[in-house]
């Protein structure tokens, strides 16, 4: 069966539309996420979306999963309140990418949520990248993680090869 071709324009032009209201903060607070398989350009389309909102002059971090996991857990080990510090700290920029998420090991999916969910309270843009669809995601992570992704947000499925093939 042949496969109907797949237009990367439109991916393209979310893109620069969720860029271009985060800039003048007309966003509506709803996130971009970015879900398909391995090199399909998930994390490349997010460095585009990063560099333009930094030469506009807003801060943007980049993490995996993993690493804000490993810091938050860090952060616990000294005190729990250092953990709420530590993200505190992350919600002061402007937009932060948190990529590989699905990757955790479940139990440190709290730790993700809180995350999430301060920016989601803040209406702050974020941009969120997985691997997985949306089912898998919801089942790795849980209903209220996706509810808050899904909420006025962009889910963007990259459904096509991966470009290192």
């Amino acid at each position: 069966m042949r496969r109907k071709p797949i237009n990367k324009g439109k991916f393209l032009r979310e893109v620069k539309n969720y860029a271009k209201k985060a800039i003048v903060g007309s966003h509506n607070g709803g996130f971009l996420s970015l879900l398909g398989g391995v090199g399909t350009g998930k994390t490349y389309l997010a460095s585009a979306l990063a560099n333009n909102l930094i030469r506009n002059g807003l801060t943007v971090k980049y993490q995996t999963t993993n690493q804000i996991i490993a810091t938050l857990t860090d952060a616990k080990r000294n005190y729990a309140t250092d953990v709420w510090r530590e993200i505190n700290r992350l919600t002061q920029f402007d937009m932060i990418i948190v990529d590989e998420i699905g990757t955790q090991d479940p139990k440190d999916n709290n730790y993700l949520f809180e995350l999430v969910n301060k920016y989601y309270a803040a209406v702050k843009p974020m941009v969120l990248i997985s691997n997985f669809g949306l089912k898998s995601l919801e089942a790795n992570t849980g209903e209220r993680f996706v509810d808050r992704m899904k909420h006025n947000g962009t889910v963007l499925g990259l459904d096509w090869d991966s470009y290192r093939k």
